[in-house]
């Protein structure tokens, strides 16, 4: 005789479990403040020379000092740092790279031979600031030309349109302003896109155009 097959189902459903929500609880008393963290570290230094030693000197463009400080804690190699001459608010001792550190509280310094740095031999001075620098960008291009060119100012269509202009190539971008000298006003224009041109453009007035009067055409055009 075969035995009676126990049906299978959700024993909590049955038997009236109690089921879990996950409901939050009322929230706790705040905890105990943390401890105060640690003081940062100025990102600036100066020049250490022990009395009775000699001093270290600027060397030639692209050589290498090494020299005592009184923290080199925040510098990293690779960056650069200026030295700044004792007793001068203006000129620097030099532009500098951090190559290194030979030692504890020292770093090795290499002239990037910048025009404004020191001459070579220049001695270093107890108590120069050392602080953090920049690179001289790269310039993208020499200061343009005037190109001519005669304007026109249509009050009917609140534009101006310059014509005659020796650009030499269609420029990439155009930024105009249109000025009326006598009455100390100026006008911001939008140039255009499909007039731009070798020779000129077309460019619509922000305000009100006056009929009469004196104009000038100011702009600003990036060429290929």
């Amino acid at each position: 005789m075969s035995s009676p097959v126990i049906p299978v189902g959700d024993c909590c459903s049955s038997c009236g479990c109690p089921s879990d929500y996950n409901v939050p609880g009322p929230q706790g008393p705040a905890g105990t403040p943390g401890a105060q963290g640690l003081n940062g570290i100025d990102a600036v230094t100066t020049v250490y020379v022990p009395e009775g030693e000699t001093a270290p000197v600027m060397p030639a463009s692209g050589a290498n000092v090494d020299i005592q400080v009184a923290n080199n804690a925040w510098m990293v190699i690779g960056q650069p740092v200026y030295v700044q001459l004792m007793g001068s608010t203006t000129f620097q001792a030099g532009l500098f790279r951090v190559i290194g550190f030979p030692l504890t509280g020292w770093v090795t310094l290499q002239n990037t031979g910048v025009s404004e740095n020191a001459a070579p031999g220049t001695s270093f001075v107890n108590g120069e600031k050392i602080a953090p620098a920049g690179y001289k960008g790269t310039a993208v291009g020499a200061v343009g030309s005037f190109r001519g060119g005669t304007i026109a100012i249509s009050p009917s269509s609140n534009s101006v349109v310059l014509t005659g202009a020796a650009f030499g190539s269609v420029p990439t971008s155009v930024n105009v302003c249109v000025g009326m000298p006598l009455d100390g006003m100026h006008f911001f224009a939008t140039v255009d896109l499909s007039t731009i041109s070798a020779e000129g453009f077309t460019a619509y007035l922000s305000g009100n155009t006056p009929a009469t009067g004196s104009y000038t055409l100011e702009y600003v055009v990036i060429l290929p």
